[in-house]
């Protein structure tokens, strides 16, 4: 039996092969910073601590009051610290914000379940579904500035808030820079 002499063609071709598939199966850089912001507010809204449950009246009057266990004591401080000197309106929460916090639960959260998901399993986003939660958190992020921007101290509030405001814009623009931001662009060759 002759033996054949081995080509190189044939592994430098798989490598090539390889490192097409890699470049289009690698998320880009902006759906990696989407998929850490979802991950982000996924924290946020399961374990992130809600102000009013914190600085609820029985608990301020307390003197000795103990800390819960989740959140720590130096987010405690931290929010009610906030609240009290910076956004009283967090501590008193009107109705509408109790609603946001229910739609953030119960809409938003299974969008960036989503999100994160399909960045898991090395899949695009969806255009409408990044479009839809971009433009939901900043009509909630804004109906919460609104009234929070009435207190003396409305830069604080407004840094504070920044992020909810300006990363929604950014995905709001790559959506309309590109016609088909979220999808691999494969090239056949």
């Amino acid at each position: 039996m002759p033996i054949e002499k081995q080509s190189w063609n044939g592994p430098i071709a798989a490598i090539t092969a390889t490192m097409k598939l890699a470049r289009h199966t690698v998320l880009n850089i902006d759906e990696i910073g989407i998929a850490s912001w979802y991950f982000f507010n996924i924290l946020f809204t399961l374990v992130g601590p809600d102000v009013t449950s914190i600085t609820q009246a029985s608990n301020l009057l307390k003197a000795r009051s103990p800390y819960p266990n989740w959140p720590p004591r130096a987010v405690i401080d931290l929010l009610v610290y906030y609240g009290v000197y910076y956004s009283p309106w967090s501590l008193r929460r009107p109705g509408w914000a109790v609603r946001i916090g229910m739609f953030n639960l119960f809409i938003a959260m299974p969008l960036y379940a989503v999100g994160c998901w399909m960045a898991l399993i090395n899949r695009p986003l969806s255009t409408f579904m990044v479009t839809m939660d971009a433009v939901l958190t900043l009509t909630c992020t804004l109906f919460q500035l609104s009234e929070q921007l009435r207190s003396h101290y409305s830069l604080v509030v407004l840094m504070v808030n920044l992020p909810w405001i300006i990363v929604p814009l950014a995905i709001i623009y790559r959506t309309i820079a590109r016609p088909a931001p979220y999808k691999y662009a494969l090239k056949t060759s």
